[in-house]
């Protein structure tokens, strides 16, 4: 019987170190996580990412996260790594509206780039690249309309 006693206590014991140690993880996770927002609202993205990424190695799903990164990896300044973060999460979520919103904003950006390019360094040669040239004026216009809007604000990406 007294065996029976030891090995019950013991398990308990066991078991409840084990809950113990699942709701220490929960702390620190939501610790870690109120750190990460707190780093990201004060603009420290090298903080708030190192922080986000120990969030993914204990939640690697962690869709908002991932958002977060890829929005510091354009915030820092390189697009084309920021469209890839946010083509990965799509790939797994198709339905994450705010990587979809960020990931047309920053292709809108980059287009906005080279069609001010082509305007300002190569001037139309046929009439299909005047036209061109219109239809690029159009979205120039409306793609800087809508950046001095509120709905840039929907986007979880500031403008810079």
């Amino acid at each position: 019987m007294g065996l029976m006693k030891s090995i019950s206590w013991t398990l308990m014991v066991c078991a409840l170190m084990g809950c113990a140690t699942t709701q220490q993880r929960s702390i620190d996770l939501a610790l870690v996580t109120r750190e990460a927002g707190q780093a990201y609202a004060a603009g420290d993205c090298a903080r708030a990412t190192a922080l986000y990424r120990e969030i993914i190695a204990q939640v690697p799903d962690e869709k908002g996260s991932l958002l977060k990164i890829a929005n510091c990896t354009y915030l820092s300044g390189d697009r084309r790594s920021a469209i890839d973060q946010y083509r990965q999460i799509l790939a797994t979520a198709p339905e994450y509206r705010a990587a979809w919103y960020n990931l047309t904003y920053l292709q809108l950006e980059a287009v906005s780039g080279t069609l001010a390019g082509l305007i300002k360094n190569v001037p139309p040669s046929s009439e299909e690249e005047k036209q061109l040239i219109e239809m690029s004026l159009k979205l120039l216009q409306v793609y800087n309309e809508g950046r001095k809007g509120s709905a840039v604000k929907d986007f979880d990406v500031p403008p810079r």
